[in-house]
């Protein structure tokens, strides 16, 4: 059955109870009314009886003075006197309404009146004494026979009229009972079918909702059990954020209970990424932001109770339920993501560096180390041809000499070359390592250079490494501080001033996009008063091989600088430089301060 004509029927039962409410009344009225005016005929006849026998009480009164002659007797006549015309007057309201019987009535009063007047004459005689009075006192008892008589006649009409009245209204009454008994069992009986009716019908209809209420507990029970196997956290959400419900993968990520993380707003578990750099504070996800995320997926930062932050995926979606606001956020932990990413980008850096690194071998292959093999070979040729002409051998000494030096040079680059090549491969492994004693360890090996050339050295307090690689960074040091002796000023005492401080990544003005390390780090300066250079040339000093002055002038392989700006990647971190030319240059190493 439909919903509207489930609807109707239960309308059309109530109205028919209501129907039969009316009817009942309408019975139940009409029947007090006939009920009373039974008890109201009732007590008419009681009145009439009343009436009655005070006359026949006035009259045995009237006859047991007359005969006894004792004035004790005539004692209960005034009061029975006063109790009939009481009874009159009430017989007077009570039957007024009826002409027939108020006709009846007068007549009843005006008999009774003149009956109580010849009773009264008739004891007024008696009590004169006189004997002629007998004639008298006949007659009086004559006429108030014939007047008795009278009255009984009309006390009969008035008392059969009244019977007449009363049976009529008996009758009326009981079926005025009968039919009201007949409607309401015919009432209740259609009523009690279309209560059935309706029961049935709304039986059916409970039975049908709740098979489908069934239905739907189920699948949302499907649903929760489903939700609460799944790894990602989500969070039912008020329209100010406040968290309302989670699933079991909430409790995992942000390690809380459900009632501590009901005590919590998004904004208490989430935070922008740029304040993932370890500033306090950020954004709050306020009203308009939470609005401003609906439909869109963003990176953000976790927080647990315990400070730690993690990397996750936000997704905001928005519904109204009852006219309220509400959210449904879905946080994905991608700790595990970013480390693969993290992986993937050192991977690549690892492959431009390979790829850079073959570019550069390509050219010591190409031109480095065939550059003294092209002198061997030449000085060989010339040799050869000396010993084949029988010129002088002093000649042929010479460039044996020169050929000498150009091995000399070739196994100096090859040398090199296997330096970088170990520098790059970073096998060392990490450990702790104290800065301060490797710079000691470098300033004790380059101590015969710095009292030869009355070197400077002023060293501020340097940190200690956590995952540092101690023969790469004595490496490190030591070729930074032997350039700026080797790149000094001619008159000019040598000065180098090493210091650090702590920076964020964000205050590089030079970093590439391609630094993974996002948190803070050592900035360690080597700064010297040297010759300078070009800061055109600053990609160029870094290049293995690549050199800025020639090697008459500077001994060297020009691989100096590479394997330094290698050891700072080892590191994950970054080597740049400052110069003026004829002022000195500013070395700058980055190296990440890791506490675990």
């Amino acid at each position: 059955m439909t919903q509207s004509r489930l609807t109707i029927l239960t309308v059309c039962t109530f109205l028919l109870l209501f129907s039969m409410v009316g009817i009942s009344l309408y019975f139940q009225e009409n029947v007090q009314d006939k009920s009373d005016w039974v008890e109201y005929r009732k007590y008419t006849k009681e009145r009439l009886d009343e009436v009655y026998s005070g006359v026949m009480e006035l009259e045995a009164t009237h006859r047991g003075f007359v005969i006894s002659g004792k004035e004790g007797v005539y004692e209960t006549f005034n009061p029975t006197l006063k109790k009939i015309y009481g009874n009159l007057r009430v017989l007077d309201s009570l039957i007024g309404e009826t002409p027939e019987q108020k006709e009846n009535l007068d007549q009843l009063t005006a008999l009774i009146q003149e009956r109580i007047e010849l009773l009264s004459r008739s004891v007024s005689l008696y009590r004169s004494g006189q004997p002629n009075n007998t004639d008298s006192l006949k007659y009086y008892v004559i006429e108030g026979d014939k007047v008795t008589d009278r009255l009984r006649v009309v006390f009969r009409r008035i008392d059969a009229l009244e019977e007449v009245m009363l049976t009529e209204r008996t009758r009326l009454l009981e079926e005025d009972q009968e039919n009201a008994l007949r409607s309401l069992f015919i009432s209740t009986g259609i009523v009690l079918i279309l209560f059935v009716v309706v029961f049935v019908s709304l039986f059916r209809e409970y039975r049908s909702k709740r098979r489908a209420f069934d239905l739907k507990t189920r699948s949302e029970q499907r649903l929760i059990a489903t939700l609460s196997v799944v790894s990602d956290a989500i969070m039912n959400l008020d329209e100010q954020g406040k968290v309302l419900t989670v699933n079991a993968g909430a409790e995992k990520i942000f390690v809380l209970e459900e009632p501590e993380l009901k005590k919590k707003r998004l904004a208490d578990l989430l935070l922008p990424v740029n304040t993932g750099s370890g500033e306090d504070g950020g954004e709050p996800l306020g009203v308009d932001s939470m609005r401003e995320l609906v439909g869109k997926r963003i990176e953000m930062l976790g927080l647990r109770n315990d400070g730690s932050r993690f990397p996750v995926d936000l997704a905001v979606e928005a519904y109204t339920y009852l006219d309220e606001y509400y959210y449904v956020a879905t946080i994905r932990d991608i700790s595990e993501l970013k480390e693969k990413e993290e992986e993937l980008r050192e991977t690549l850096l690892d492959l431009q560096r390979s790829n850079t690194e073959l570019e550069q071998f390509a050219y010591v292959a190409s031109h480095d180390l065939q550059e003294p093999l092209r002198k061997i070979q030449a000085f060989g040729n010339r040799m050869l041809a000396k010993f084949k002409s029988g010129e002088d051998p002093e000649s042929t000494q010479l460039y044996a000499e020169k050929m000498i030096q150009a091995s000399g040079r070739m196994q100096k680059l090859i040398l090199s070359l296997l330096e970088f090549s170990r520098i790059s491969r970073n096998q060392e492994e990490a450990s702790e390592v104290d800065l301060n004693t490797v710079l000691e360890d470098v300033l004790d090996d380059l101590d015969h250079l710095i009292r030869d050339h009355g070197v400077k050295v002023d060293a501020e307090s340097l940190p200690v490494l956590r995952n540092g690689r101690e023969i790469q960074l004595l490496q490190l040091f030591q070729n930074l501080i032997a350039n700026a002796i080797k790149f000094r000023r001619e008159g000019v005492p040598p000065e180098i001033r090493i210091s650090c401080r702590e920076e964020r990544k964000s205050s590089w003005p030079h970093l590439k996009e391609t630094d993974l390390y996002p948190g803070i780090y050592y900035q360690i300066e080597v700064r010297d008063n040297g010759l300078g250079f070009e800061m055109k040339y600053l990609d160029r000093i870094f290049t293995i091989f690549q050199r800025l002055h020639g090697r008459s002038e500077y001994e060297g392989t020009g691989i100096g600088l590479a394997v330094c700006q290698r050891v700072c990647e080892n590191h994950g971190g970054w080597l740049t430089a400052e110069s003026i030319p004829g002022e000195g240059s500013s070395f700058y190493v980055y190296l990440p301060k890791i506490t675990s």
